[in-house]
């Protein structure tokens, strides 16, 4: 072999080892580094966060309206999730006829001469019922249900209130779900009497009330007669919701000389805003004719859609607080 093919052969050679060389040192790099990274990976476990659908709605969403959950008020909190839900939706609710512009309307009356409607707002114990209620800036006389472990803050809500009225659980003819509490047709006059102080003691500036149910108390003679003595001592307004043709609630309180008040229409029988915005024509209606009136409705979506379209009909209906009846 001459010496040029020799250094040919060494020149080859070197070229083989340098490339065989460069390849080791890329594999043991590549093994070396995956090592590394399994031995991070077994140091440190990374937990991916799992949220279904309704977590991560009860996160975004309940904290806003303060109820906390909590097992004792999972139905509650169930009703919520579902009205939340839908309020995400679009509105599925009918939207109120646009009113035709009419006429300019004579000079209004002076204040005290303009009849007066009273709405008084049934069933109200949640922070988020408040808040949508003081959200349309009108003044609404709240019912609040008394303070119980179904409702604990009602009492405080009320501090907040100018006007209020405690929404006072008495016994129905039929009714599934009873308040705690409720006073029924033959309870004694103590306990009737021990009923009112609790509840004087939650509330202790309340001057109004009327019944939560009580179509069996209310016809009852000798049980509504000891309730109106005992809110009689504390100076505390009795106002029959009607809830039955047969009420004696008027008749005892003439016997004891005491002012009868009772309610004039329902707003929400139904849940449409079509048909609540009728009932409000209907209450303003009485109200021209007899000087006054009373409506009640409850803190539901549609009734509040429809009092937040209140003010085109009110004319010269004054709306007003219980307390100016």
């Amino acid at each position: 072999m001459s010496k040029k093919q020799q250094t040919e052969q060494k020149i080859i050679l070197s070229i083989i080892a340098v490339t065989l060389l460069s390849l080791a040192s890329t594999i043991f790099y590549l093994i070396d580094d995956s090592i590394s990274n399994d031995d991070i990976h077994d140091q440190i476990e990374i937990v991916e966060p799992s949220y279904s659908e309704d977590e991560i709605f009860q996160e975004e969403n309940l904290s806003n309206i303060g109820i906390t959950s909590n097992s004792q008020y999972l139905s509650e909190i169930q009703d919520l999730y579902n009205s939340l839900k839908e309020d995400l939706k679009d509105d599925e609710i009918e939207e109120i006829e646009e009113i035709p512009p009419s006429p300019p309307p004579p000079p209004k009356k002076p204040e005290k001469e303009r009849p007066k409607l009273a709405i008084i707002i049934d069933d109200v114990a949640y922070d988020y019922q408040v808040k949508s209620i003081k959200a349309l800036h009108l003044p609404l006389t709240i019912s609040f249900f008394p303070a119980d472990i179904n409702h604990p803050n009602t009492s405080k809500y009320a501090k907040d209130e100018v006007v209020y009225m405690v929404h006072f659980p008495l016994e129905a003819i039929h009714f599934p779900r009873e308040e705690i509490d409720t006073l029924h047709v033959g309870d004694s006059p103590k306990k009737i009497a021990k009923r009112v102080r609790q509840i004087v003691r939650q509330f202790p500036n309340l001057r109004y009330t009327n019944n939560h149910t009580g179509s069996k108390f209310t016809a009852d003679y000798h049980s509504m007669k000891i309730l109106l003595e005992n809110l009689h001592r504390y100076n505390i307004q009795f106002i029959d919701s009607l809830t039955t043709s047969k009420s004696v609630v008027k008749r005892v309180s003439r016997e004891l000389g005491l002012r009868y008040i009772r309610r004039d229409i329902f707003l929400d029988n139904k849940l449409d805003v079509k048909y609540i915005t009728g009932q409000i024509r209907k209450a303003i209606a009485i109200a021209k004719k007899r000087g006054y009136a009373i409506a009640i409705g409850h803190p539901h979506k549609a009734t509040i859609k429809a009092l937040s379209q209140i003010r085109p009909l009110l004319g010269d209906v004054k709306l007003v607080h219980i307390d100016e009846i």
